[in-house]
C-alpha cells in the first residue's frame, strides 16, 4: 500500500494553520479594542473641548464593551482554570500582564463611567445623589488618568496578544500591535460619533450632533493612518518570507481573501470613507451616518477575524529538524505491515 504525503516535502510539511485561536478570540480583540479607542476617543474630547453635556457618561462607555469582551477570551482558552493559571505569571507571561491591564482598565473605566452617569439616573429614580458620587472629586480624576493610560495599552495589548503566540509569521512583528492600536482609535472614534448622533436625534439635542460632526474630521485621519498601515503590514510580512508570506497569500488570494477585500477594505476603510464625503455634502441624511459607522466597525471586527485566522503555524524547531531528516513524499508499506522509505529493502528469509 502506498501513502502519499504530498504536504510533507521539503518546507510544505513543517507548516499549518494555526488551532489555537478561534472566533471568540476575534470578538475579544475587536470588543477590547472598541471599548478601548472609544474609551480613550471619548475622554480626550471631554478634555480638550470640553463640551456642554447632559451627562459625560456618553463620551465614557467604553469600559463596558471591554468588560462584554473578556468572556470570549475565557471561553477560548476552555477552562476557567487554564484562564486563572495564565494569568498568575505577569512577570513572564503576556496573558497576565493582559489580565492586569485589562483589569485596571474595567475597575477605573466603569468606576469613571458609573459616577457621571449616576447623578442623572438617580433623581429619575427619586434617590438622593450622595455627596460622594461627584466625578469632580479628586479621586475620580485620578482614575480618569489612570483608565486613559491602560485604554491605550488594552489597545495595543490586543495586538501583543497574538505576537506572543509563537512560531506564526502573520503575527509575529510589532506591527501588528500598531495596527491594532490604529483600528481601535479609528473604531472607538465611530463608535462615539455613532453613539452622540442617535443620542442628540433621540434628545432632539443639536448640540451633542454637532459635538460628532467635529469628530470626524479625526476619525477620518485615523481611517487614513490605518490604511497606510494595513498596507505596510501586509507587505513587510509579504516580504518576511516562509510563514508570514503564506499567510498573506491566504489573505489576499485563498481561503480568506473575501473577509480582506470585502469585510476589511471595502467594508471597513472604503465605503467608510465614501459615505461620510456624502454626508459632508447632504447632512440632512443623516442614516448615511449610521450606514458609515455600522460598515466602518463591522471592518472592525474583520480585521481581527482574518489576522487570527489567517495565521499559519509553523512545526516546532525541533519537530521541524526531525522532519527534516527524511524524504517522506511517499511511504510504502510492505506486505508484512512494515513501514519503510523508498529504496529500503525488506528481506524475506
Amino acid at each position: 500500500m502506498h501513502i502519499k504525503q504530498e504536504e510533507l516535502n521539503g518546507m510544505e510539511r513543517a507548516v499549518h494553520p494555526q488551532e489555537q485561536w478561534e472566533w471568540p478570540i476575534a470578538v475579544y480583540l475587536y470588543l477590547a479594542g472598541l471599548g478601548a479607542g472609544a474609551f480613550a476617543i471619548g475622554l480626550l474630547t471631554d478634555w480638550i473641548l470640553h463640551p456642554i453635556l447632559p451627562t459625560r457618561a456618553i463620551l465614557l462607555w467604553g469600559p463596558i464593551l471591554v468588560t462584554m469582551g473578556a468572556p470570549f477570551l475565557i471561553l477560548d482558552l476552555g477552562r476557567k482554570m487554564r484562564f486563572i493559571n495564565a494569568s498568575r505569571n505577569p512577570w513572564t507571561s503576556w496573558a497576565g500582564r493582559g489580565f492586569i491591564i485589562l483589569s485596571t482598565l474595567m475597575l477605573s473605566g466603569l468606576a469613571v463611567f458609573a459616577v457621571n452617569l449616576l447623578p442623572s439616573v438617580l433623581p429619575l429614580l427619586n434617590i438622593t445623589v450622595p455627596s460622594w458620587i461627584n466625578p469632580e472629586l479628586t479621586i475620580f480624576k485620578v482614575f480618569e488618568i489612570i483608565a486613559l493610560v491602560v485604554s491605550f495599552g488594552t489597545a495595543a495589548y490586543t495586538g501583543i496578544f497574538l505576537k506572543s503566540t509563537r512560531y506564526v509569521g502573520l503575527w509575529s512583528t510589532w506591527m501588528l500591535p500598531l495596527l491594532f492600536t490604529v483600528s481601535a482609535l479609528s473604531t472607538g472614534s465611530m463608535g462615539v460619533i455613532v453613539a452622540l448622533t442617535g443620542y442628540g436625534l433621540v434628545a432632539n439635542n443639536q448640540a451633542l450632533i454637532d459635538l460628532a460632526h467635529r469628530i470626524i474630521s479625526v476619525e477620518q485621519i485615523l481611517v487614513i493612518v490605518e490604511v497606510v498601515t494595513l498596507a505596510a503590514y501586509i507587505y513587510l510580512r509579504y516580504r518576511a518570507g516562509s510563514t508570514a508570506r503564506k499567510s498573506v497569500q491566504v489573505l489576499l488570494a485563498g481561503k480568506y481573501k473575501y473577509v480582506f477585500w470585502v469585510g476589511i477594505v471595502i467594508l471597513g476603510l472604503l465605503l467608510p470613507i465614501a459615505l461620510e464625503n456624502v454626508y459632508k455634502i447632504f447632512p440632512e441624511y443623516t442614516g448615511l451616518l449610521f450606514v458609515s459607522g455600522a460598515s466602518l466597525l463591522t471592518g472592525g471586527f474583520f480585521l481581527r477575524y482574518g489576522v487570527v485566522k489567517g495565521g499559519i503555524k509553523e512545526m516546532h524547531p525541533l519537530h521541524k529538524m526531525l522532519a527534516s531528516q527524511y524524504d517522506w513524499h511517499t511511504l510504502t508499506t510492505p506486505d508484512n505491515g512494515i513501514l519503510k522509505s523508498p529504496g529500503t529493502e525488506v528481506k524475506h528469509g
